[in-house]
């Protein structure tokens, strides 16, 4: 059981390492695409900063075994989900 949940929080981690990647790589589209969640246009840069700092902490504290990283990504994907 332990194997399974280090190969989870490792494909967690994969896959907020490569969302914050790509927010970075396309900056502008990912700022604009929070036009969609109602962010006002003064806020999308600073939202889209916090948001790939978000994601590379988690993913971070996920590769350090943080136990509550895992809770803090599923959840930061269920919003995202929403």
């Amino acid at each position: 059981m332990l194997r399974l949940a280090l190969v989870a929080s490792i494909a967690l981690a994969a896959v907020l390492f490569v969302a914050a990647a790509l927010k970075l790589r396309a900056f502008a589209d990912s700022a604009s695409a929070l036009e969609t969640y109602g962010v006002p246009a003064r806020l999308r840069r600073p939202a889209t900063v916090a948001i790939v700092a978000l994601e590379v902490t988690i993913a971070t504290s996920l590769v350090a075994g943080v136990p509550a990283a895992a809770y803090a990504g599923a959840f930061l994907l269920t919003v995202f989900a929403l």
